[in-house]
């Protein structure tokens, strides 16, 4: 069953496929009356996206389809199909009588099927937009955030807050796993301290040298309605970054740094043993406060075209570190290239490039090894092409090869992943 209804899918795609190819890739504003060539499906010259927009609404529909498999490693090889669809409204409540400025987003998340994720006996997901909202054992999600601007410069923003929508700004390396790579190392980094949904509120000033921001939130995953019903009944994360621009040879590019607290007690890693050998504690576990963690991240154009600063391709990279136990990674960085084709005509295609690392922390590696487990830092390669059929419908070939940080044998694996932006 999930080989034909895959193989009806993937026949719908060689059918625009084979249209798509006969148009060019102009890529023309909302409302375009060119099938071809308008950004998603249903965004035509007075369609009802424009109606909806000029009240105030403002919708989008994305359908993502994977088919990923393992073809090396130490898990089952075989080809697994997933699907998500992501609906995203906006409302400007100043066209609904309110003042201006403000606004209410709303994600809603669906998932099916199956990945490769955390088999192979890799650590963390090679399919980032699958993993939102799975790798909480849920199907479905909704993020609601409310926001207030103050003029261009300072926004407040409070709600329940889907960290792979903030992931995916990123100009180069951006995509959050839809658009570009597929795996969670450079598409949403790792930092065992800010979950992946979360509930609180952000406070963004922009200046003329830099964007300074300041998260305050529930330290747990708000997929939990526990903190919903119950915020900040653990502790609290104070999470502050800034963003500087940065021009290099009329190139643009910006440098990033991110400094972390958390008071959140969880499991002291030198306790683990104790959970397993006898004779059991009579206090139960040890705990340890998260404590700090620190990010420095940069995207540097190297080519911009001179007509469209958007497309071009440049140079990206990321590390950090943490106080290691009680967080799982010590150290983690990425660097790598992505960008625009170099193909001519085909300037809406996308394709990338990268290295990454996960260090364990010590202290993990030691207390899990008593037991009998042999873990290790993960690291691995990935690569990807992104053809545009046209701007709403896109298709990705995709290629891993990761050193598992659960396994002794290297990984591989491959997949394609189509979108429609309706």
């Amino acid at each position: 069953m999930r080989l034909r209804v895959t193989g009806v899918l993937w026949a719908f795609e060689a059918l625009c496929l084979s249209s798509g190819l006969a148009f060019g890739q102009d890529t023309h504003p909302p409302g375009s009356d060119s099938l071809w060539t308008r950004p998603e499906l249903l965004d035509g010259a007075g369609g009802p996206k424009q109606a909806l927009r000029n009240l105030g609404i403002d919708t989008d529909v994305w359908l993502t389809q994977f088919y990923q498999g393992a073809t090396e490693g130490a898990g089952p090889h075989e080809g697994m199909y997933a699907g998500k669809a992501d609906a995203f409204v906006t409302l400007d409540l100043a066209k609904f009588g309110l003042w201006r400025g403000l606004s209410v987003n709303v994600h809603q998340e669906w998932a099916w099927g199956e990945s490769p994720n955390f088999s192979q006996g890799t650590l963390l997901p090679v399919n980032t937009a699958w993993a939102w909202p799975t790798a909480g054992d849920k199907d479905k999600d909704t993020s609601i955030i409310v926001t207030q601007k103050f003029g261009d410069q300072v926004s407040v923003t409070v709600g329940k807050f889907n960290m792979l929508d903030q992931a995916y700004k990123t100009p180069i390396r951006g995509g959050g796993g839809y658009d570009e790579f597929m795996n969670i190392a450079p598409t949403a980094p790792v930092t065992g301290i800010i979950p992946p949904y979360l509930l609180g509120g952000n406070l963004t000033i922009k200046t003329e040298p830099a964007i300074f921001s300041l998260f305050v939130y529930d330290p747990r995953n708000a997929q939990d309605w526990d903190v919903i019903e119950h915020p900040f009944a653990d502790g609290v994360t104070i999470n502050g970054s800034v963003t500087i621009p940065v021009k290099i040879a009329g190139l643009t590019g910006y440098q990033g740094f991110k400094v972390v607290y958390s008071n959140e007690n969880v499991l002291d890693f030198t306790d683990i043993p104790d959970l397993f050998l006898p004779p059991p504690s009579a206090s139960g576990p040890d705990t340890r406060e998260l404590g700090w963690f620190v990010a420095y991240e940069f995207e540097q154009y190297l080519y911009q075209n001179p007509s469209n600063p958007q497309q071009g391709w440049g140079v990206f990279g990321y590390i950090s570190d943490s106080q290691g136990n009680p967080n799982q990674l010590k150290i983690a960085w990425f660097l790598g290239l992505a960008g625009t084709s170099f193909l001519p005509s085909r300037e809406l295609d996308r394709w990338g490039l990268m290295y990454f690392r996960d260090n364990v922390t010590p202290v993990l590696k030691e207390s899990v090894a008593i037991l009998g487990v042999d873990l290790h830092d993960e690291s691995g390669w990935e690569a990807f092409y992104n053809f545009a059929v046209t701007p709403w419908f896109r298709i990705t070939a995709d290629a891993q090869f990761i050193e598992p940080g659960l396994a002794t044998e290297s990984a591989v694996f491959l997949g394609l992943r189509n979108q429609i932006k309706f």
